[in-house]
């Protein structure tokens, strides 16, 4: 089998953002990949940070925010911290497609 497009047979790409972090370093993302590396143990982390789900699913922080603010994104909290769990990311892509197909139906005559 090929390598998959999205590693190039890498099972994590670093993916360094222009986020500064206080050091001055770049905030770097670590992206797994599930499509080429299905059964390798712990390959995708169970919780996402938001910038790391935004990344992930290739939309702006603010478009996450109001994803989350209108309920189309389920998160869940650990203390202080907002996460959004693998589970809800592969739903919001469920329905994202479910709306697609609903769009490209045929309608009644």
């Amino acid at each position: 089998m090929p390598p998959c497009s999205n590693c190039g047979g890498f099972r994590a790409v670093a993916i360094t953002t222009g986020q500064r972090l206080p050091d001055t370093s770049r905030e770097t993302a670590v992206v797994h990949c599930t499509a080429h590396h299905p059964d390798q143990p712990g390959n995708a982390p169970a919780l996402y940070r938001i910038p790391d789900a935004a990344l992930l699913l290739n939309l702006s922080r603010s478009v996450i925010y109001d994803l989350m603010r209108t309920g189309r994104l389920r998160t869940v909290s650990e203390g202080r911290s907002r996460r959004i769990p693998a589970s809800a990311i592969h739903e919001y892509v469920a329905l994202l497609e479910r709306e697609a197909e609903a769009c490209d139906a045929p309608a009644p005559h």
